[in-house]
């Protein structure tokens, strides 16, 4: 199997600030766009200007974001005959394929435990939910 995997820092309870209160262009118009085709961005928060509880950093912690691909003959020969982009595309079509790392991501920032502009840096360009595991 393949496992891939990013460290993505998860916000401060403490000082995270919800979306709807930050300034509109703190979060790029094109993530922002993507961002909306994942659900609801009620409780999507950004990172805050840091507090004591955080030692001033805005974030809690790294949490591990992970995608598991178990590997076959479909799959390998996918890779050996096709590319790596077709390979990906077949697999994510499969109804047992694991959620994409990026997928996974984003849904820790529609909860509001990370800002999408670190998914952005940390994990993967953030594009619509239909590109995602394309």
């Amino acid at each position: 199997g393949i496992v891939n995997q990013r460290l993505v820092p998860q916000l401060c309870p403490n000082c995270a600030i919800p979306l709807a209160e930050s300034d509109p262009a703190s979060l790029p118009d094109r993530v922002r766009a993507a961002l909306a085709t994942y659900g609801d961005l009620g409780l999507v928060k950004l990172r805050g200007a840091g507090c004591e509880f955080c030692h001033h950093d805005a974030v809690a912690r790294r949490v591990a974001v992970a995608e598991v691909i178990v590997t076959d003959a479909d799959l390998m020969a996918d890779f050996v005959e096709e590319n790596a982009d077709v390979a990906r595309r077949n697999y994510r079509k499969r109804q047992q394929a694991d959620r994409s790392v990026l997928h996974t991501a984003m849904l820790g920032v529609l909860e509001g435990r990370f800002d999408p502009r670190d998914v952005n840096r940390w994990v993967d360009v953030v594009v619509p939910f239909d590109e995602a595991d394309a």
